[in-house]
């Protein structure tokens, strides 16, 4: 195949990727009171979905943002556990691979955009990893540990800290599985593993914060510790006793040894338990759970006496109605869906709804999410802070954009594969280096942003070797790669070609087929500028190619996708 006539040097994408151009901006009505221009409804998918689609765009336009989201919400819910099911595949040939394929799958055409959409958002705040061997080995229930986000995506919060708490894969990877009391004598004591982490990264954060999500310091003007060691040690102790779901292998109800043995197809699947029953005369059943009374955070007591079900469900009360929690992990959220840097007022304002929904529930996620989609800022920040506004797009959500706005097709394997998006982008869905996630929320790199005050979190990723990658799997997904493509032509990694036909007719017309792109991939945000640069680089190609490998169009139209995908402007989602 030939690939003539590109910009010369892939290496530009590094240095055009380090900082965002202030592009023109679209003004956004006054939410739906005025009608959704369909630039607006695709800013707003880029946020609310993994990208706009012509399909989705309308039915924003026709529904309105507010009705579009509580549609959304009860949609059905898009289940990777059922997908990797309905393979047909004996449990022992089952993959990580194929809950890839899954979560591919509906992030490309899942029905149900917004729920998948924030699901992705918690799975980089409540972050497990199957490169840890116990959950690699249990693709099923990592599947499954997805599914529980997306479940919870819209509920409570307090539910899914709760439904987390308690599955078994965060138990392994964050060492509260088999927890046990400590024991001085035997030099035992309770892991302190997922009690500092589930302060730190899950609910509260390491100091204390205003409600608009500022540092609250103390008269020497140092930050306030939400919490200090021995809660973390008090803590670990509440998170003592728990094993393997259907753990009575005796059907007594005491509790042996952690009685723990292969539970077939269940392994990994059922929540855990508390192992705590003592037969008083068996000297070989034990209390894993320490009921001895703790102390949290100074003053929040917990009774001597109380079983690990009882410290657990208080515990985590604690947690949830800690003033931190909404504006900690609303401007997280707001961070994966619209913008890095978001002001202030626009923290304490989602806060405000965490803390009350409005008919005085806390907690409630679905008006959490609606009130970050609907904030004025989101929809009217390139306006409103237009040297502040935006966010770096995620490098593996760029691949699905592309594939969504062209419908793509998974024509080699039948189904949406990719089993080097680590390798490429840094990212591959569950599949974190650390908790910590693929990037900090904090991250701030250095330069201008830092220079500004601001954070750019995916920049910890951005570095010269997958700025590089990421252009270079582009351009394969892109060139040449449409329907009706020689099976041996198509990328080997994905397998998935796209639907270009329209835009090769639009072809013929380079103003039509740029509205059309800068529409659907850049939310009509392209400015005057650049729209000019790609005009006369594109008009060098006439449409009539005499290359019979290259339909009319083609070229065009592949080559205009690409530049935009690797430019600037649309690198920062705005």
């Amino acid at each position: 195949m030939q690939r003539q006539g590109f910009w010369t040097g892939l290496l530009c994408s590094v240095s055009l990727l380090a900082q965002a151009a202030v592009t023109d901006t679209i003004q956004i009505s006054d939410f739906e009171s005025s009608g959704i221009s369909p630039a607006e409804a695709a800013r707003f998918l880029n946020q609310a979905s993994f990208g706009p689609t012509e399909e989705a765009i309308a039915q924003v336009q026709a529904d309105g943002y507010r009705n579009w989201i509580r549609k959304q919400w009860a949609l059905p819910q898009s289940s990777e556990y059922t997908f990797m099911q309905g393979l047909g595949l004996p449990q022992d040939q089952l993959y990580q691979d194929h809950r890839i394929q899954a979560w591919l799958t509906y992030a490309t055409t899942g029905p149900d955009q917004l729920r998948q959409r924030v699901a992705w958002a918690l799975s980089q705040i409540w972050v497990i990893s199957d490169l840890n061997a116990e959950i690699e080995a249990r693709p099923l229930a990592t599947a499954q540990y997805y599914d529980l986000l997306a479940q919870h995506a819209g509920g409570s919060y307090r539910d899914l800290m709760e439904a987390v708490t308690i599955n078994p894969l965060m138990g392994h990877y964050l060492s509260m599985f088999q927890n046990r009391k400590p024991d001085l004598a035997n030099g035992i004591r309770a892991d302190e593993n997922y009690a500092r982490e589930i302060m730190q990264l899950f609910t509260i954060g390491l100091v204390e914060l205003n409600p608009d999500g500022s540092v609250i310091t103390d008269g020497n003007g140092n930050p306030v510790p939400t919490y200090g060691q021995v809660d973390i040690e008090n803590l670990a102790r509440i998170f003592t006793g728990w094993t393997r779901g259907n753990w009575d292998s005796n059907h007594d109800g005491y509790c042996q040894y952690w009685e723990f043995i292969y539970d077939g197809d269940n392994t990994g699947l059922l929540p855990m338990e508390s192992c705590e029953l003592v037969n008083p005369s068996d000297s070989n059943t034990y209390n894993y759970h320490d009921t001895d009374g703790k102390v949290l955070f100074t003053s929040v007591n917990f009774p001597a006496g109380q079983d690990a079900r009882q410290d657990l469900a208080q515990a985590l009360d604690v947690l949830f109605n800690h003033p931190n929690v909404g504006p900690f992990i609303g401007k997280q959220l707001i961070q994966r869906l619209v913008t890095s840097n978001p002001s202030p007022a626009y923290v304490q304002r989602v806060a405000a709804v965490f803390d009350d929904n409005g008919e005085g529930v806390r907690g409630d996620l679905a008006a959490v999410v609606e009130a970050i989609l609907l904030d004025e800022e989101a929809r009217n920040g390139p306006t409103l802070l237009p040297n502040a506004f935006g966010k770096l797009r995620e490098p593996l959500l760029r691949q699905i954009h592309l594939w969504r706005a062209f419908h793509a097709q998974p024509v080699r394997y039948g189904q949406f594969s990719d089993d080097s998006s680590d390798q490429v982008y840094a990212q591959t869905p569950l599949r974190a280096p650390s908790v910590f996630n693929f990037y900090r929320p904090d991250y701030s790199p250095q330069g201008a942003i830092s220079n500004a005050g601001m954070v750019g979190p995916e920049f910890q990723i951005l570095t010269a070797s997958l700025a590089t990658s990421t252009a270079n799997r582009l351009l394969d997904l892109i060139m040449g790669q449409w329907v009706g493509q020689d099976l041996n032509e198509v990328n080997w990694e994905t397998g998935v070609v796209l639907n270009l036909s329209t835009e090769f007719a639009m072809a013929a017309d380079l103003n039509t087929l740029l509205d059309h792109l800068d529409l659907l991939l850049m939310s009509g945000q392209m400015s005057a500028a650049m729209r000019s640069t790609l005009y006369n680089y594109l008009a060098t190609f006439p449409y009539n190619d005499s290359d019979p490998y290259w339909p009319d169009g083609a070229r065009r139209t592949c080559e205009a996708i690409y530049l935009i995908m690797t430019s600037p402007e649309y690198a920062i989602q705005r």
